[in-house]
């Protein structure tokens, strides 16, 4: 096999060289092949918990992240496929207080970019429900038995 070039005739592969080309081509034009971080872990709230008003969102992760850019993204939903998020946003903290969630069940994740600016996989998805009904009661109901009398000594 041969390629001209203008009036000369060369051949494409010379003997031995062939390797070289190749070997050059694997190590400089070869894409990066770049592996994700572990995602987050999440803390708190726990899975499927009930809050009297809108929670902390905690978690830790174990990579290395750029402080001078968010390294975090965080999203909440109350659909579990994230169809359309009601909270996106990004933090390089490892807490977020979500304001004005209404009284329903939330689904949340996040996931994390490292040194390299790779995104992680998102996180396991944590659900926690928001309710301001006090479900303990410290006074007495009207089916309570009325407390007894405590005898006073004599005098």
């Amino acid at each position: 096999m041969t390629y001209t070039l203008g009036k000369r005739s060369l051949p494409l592969l010379f003997k031995g060289k062939h390797f070289w080309v190749i070997f050059f081509t694997l190590v400089f034009f070869w894409p990066k092949i770049i592996f994700a971080t572990d995602p987050p872990t999440i803390i708190s709230p726990s899975d499927n918990s009930t809050e009297s008003k809108s929670p902390k969102l905690t978690w830790e992760y174990s990579g290395e992240c750029v402080q001078s850019r968010s390294c975090f993204r965080v999203e909440i939903d109350n659909s579990p496929d994230f169809s359309s998020p009601e909270k996106s946003t990004y933090t390089n903290n490892f807490s977020y207080s979500p304001q004005g969630l209404t009284e329903e069940s939330w689904n949340w994740r996040i996931k994390a970019k490292d040194k390299s600016e790779t995104w992680s996989d998102w996180s396991q998805v944590f659900k926690f429900s928001i309710s301001t009904q006090i479900t303990t009661s410290s006074a007495p109901s009207a089916s309570s038995p009325a407390p007894t009398s405590t005898p006073q000594p004599s005098t």
